[in-house]
């Protein structure tokens, strides 16, 4: 069973980072060490082979080593996504501002191609910023919403809040977002993103706007 999920894990991370991020940041030097990890799960090499029979059990395929080897091809693509948010910036902020669209347009293309998981939240950020920069605020709102359900505890969450209530407002998400503020103040577990929205909706109620909605 664990050796299965352990394959299932490899074969997932290496199909992942076999998808084209962006050309010229150093694909191929992440692709062989994951392809390496990989190749010696499916073939039983390495230290599944070193078992033996009288280390057949599940105490030996929980060692640390097991984890580290998944734990080390998913900082592999988290390096990769940095590298991608790297070469993003220096092409469309430093060398070429006035094409911030395409940027907008290759980082939805990459999050497109990626799985949910945690490596996506830098992406997803970098998106952020370019779609508001863009004046793309339905785009942004949507999103920002998905994360916001997703992952709700995210540092980005409470960093962006208070762009989320302006670009929200008087429009038909508001309903929803305010939801997702709710539903993750009333979260037992403190965190810096609970922190700041809590105090986005104490602020909800601005004067112009419907007396008590912001319900903590």
């Amino acid at each position: 069973m664990i050796v299965k999920t352990v394959q299932r894990v490899g074969a997932g991370l290496v199909h992942r980072l076999s998808r084209r991020l962006t050309p010229g940041v150093g694909l191929a030097l992440l692709l062989a060490g994951a392809l390496g990890y990989a190749a010696g799960v499916r073939q039983g090499g390495g230290w599944l082979a070193s078992a033996g029979p009288r280390s057949s059990g599940v105490d030996y395929l929980l060692a640390p080593r097991t984890f580290s080897e998944i734990e080390n091809t998913r900082a592999l693509l988290d390096a990769q996504c940095r590298a991608f948010i790297l070469s993003i910036r220096t092409r469309y902020i430093a060398q070429h501002p006035e094409d911030s669209a395409q940027a907008v347009r290759e980082l939805e293309a990459t999050i497109a191609q990626l799985q949910r998981g945690p490596e996506m939240l830098p992406l997803q950020e970098e998106l952020l910023w370019f779609l508001k920069k863009n004046g793309q605020s339905e785009r942004w709102l949507q999103l920002y919403l998905e994360v916001l359900y997703e992952d709700p505890t995210d540092s980005l969450i409470g960093r962006f809040a208070e762009d989320a209530r302006k670009f929200a407002r008087g429009t038909a998400r508001e309903p929803e977002l305010l939801q997702g503020f709710q539903n993750l103040s009333a979260m037992p577990i403190r965190s810096e993103a609970r922190d700041r929205v809590q105090a986005v909706l104490h602020r909800w109620d601005e004067p112009g706007r419907n007396p008590g909605k912001a319900v903590l």
